[in-house]
């Protein structure tokens, strides 16, 4: 079979329209399940240990499971392109074994400021040096060249 040069580029053009569209589907389907961090992520947690360092605390340990929980409420905040807290966080930490728990969530440009406005605020800078917090699980998405973040900690 023949085709023009005209068709030839349109049918690459689709099948690269289709391609990316199967690569964006991936990511998002595999954005939750991933068991390590993103740069990003790693970046959120690197800056939280910083500050925590400074203030005489223990470093957090990343979860992968705390994790999935935050990229997947990250996820939902990004699809309705506002933050809000998760409705009921002892149902969401349900799998763990934990007696405090603690949640910040943002939205902003990069992960620095997004750590420093996290330290500008009393109760985010609380969660973020809370003594009795051991692990830490970040989510990010992003849409638009926007961060959605949450962070999950536990004792």
């Amino acid at each position: 079979m023949r085709l023009s040069g005209r068709r030839i580029i349109v049918s690459i053009l689709l099948f690269s329209t289709m391609l990316a569209g199967s690569a964006v589907a991936a990511s998002s389907a595999s954005a939750t399940t991933r068991t390590g961090p993103t740069v990003t992520e790693a970046r959120m947690v690197y800056l939280i240990n910083q500050a925590r360092r400074h203030a005489n605390r223990w470093p957090l340990q990343y979860s992968s499971a705390l994790s999935r929980i935050a990229r997947a409420h990250s996820a939902l905040m990004a699809s309705k392109g506002t933050i809000f807290h998760t409705k009921n966080l002892a149902y969401a930490f349900r799998n763990f074994s934990w007696t405090l728990g603690g949640e910040n969530v943002g939205m902003g440009p990069s992960m620095d400021s997004l750590h420093t406005a996290f330290m500008l605020s009393l109760h985010h800078r609380e969660n973020n040096l809370e003594k009795r917090f051991h692990r830490v699980g970040v989510g990010v998405i992003w849409k638009n060249g926007i961060a959605f973040i949450t962070v999950e900690f536990l004792s």
